[in-house]
């Protein structure tokens, strides 16, 4: 997700750029504000809230919870958006987005100097945003299977509250859920003894 330098005039470059385009995706230097009052947090102004969970391996307990209407949602805080580079090497599938009121702002420092609602403005990115992402690479020479990759852009599932607080279990799950779906790729190759 987005780190703040020191300066609070921009965001630090990670250098990820390389490696997300790996899983086929781009990672945008905008923060993501959720607008749509049931997907947003009671506080802040939607820079936390429950991103809709897609259909995949790594979401299909969260997604058989949600119809027996056990376990909870999951939560992020302060995410970034990405975007889908269209390449032939990996198809990335949505794991996690937003609703379509949310927004992807561009300069969220000049907004933060004197915070209010946020608004979308010209330029903003539009949702729904792609904040999670899985992707297989397509397999080299005589692999079985392609390389795996997980993409979130938010460090805050990875907070170790999510494993302690009973509303957030259903955030650890997914990571626990991505986990498991890079894990399960060994099955697929052979180690010798």
């Amino acid at each position: 997700g987005p780190v703040p330098r020191e300066d609070d005039k921009g965001y630090v470059d990670l250098g990820d750029a390389r490696i997300l385009a790996l899983a086929g995706v781009k990672r945008h230097t905008d923060f993501v504000f959720e607008a749509d009052p049931s997907r947003r947090a009671a506080h802040g102004f939607g820079e936390t809230f429950l991103p809709e969970v897609q259909p995949h391996a790594i979401t299909v307990a969260l997604v058989k919870d949600r119809e027996k209407r056990r376990g909870g949602d999951v939560v992020v805080t302060v995410a970034s958006s990405l975007e889908d580079l269209r390449g032939v090497d990996a198809t990335p599938q949505t794991l996690l987005s937003t609703s379509e009121r949310a927004f992807g702002m561009v300069d969220f420092f000049a907004w933060a100097q004197e915070p209010g609602e946020p608004t979308r403005k010209p330029g903003d990115r539009e949702g729904p945003l792609a904040i999670a992402v899985a992707a297989e690479r397509k397999p080299v020479k005589d692999a079985p299977r392609g390389a795996r990759i997980v993409v979130v852009a938010t460090s805050s599932v990875l907070a170790p509250a999510n494993w302690r607080e009973p509303e957030l279990h259903a955030t650890a799950a997914f990571v626990e859920g991505a986990i498991s779906w890079l894990a399960s790729i060994l099955r697929s190759f052979s180690f010798g003894t």
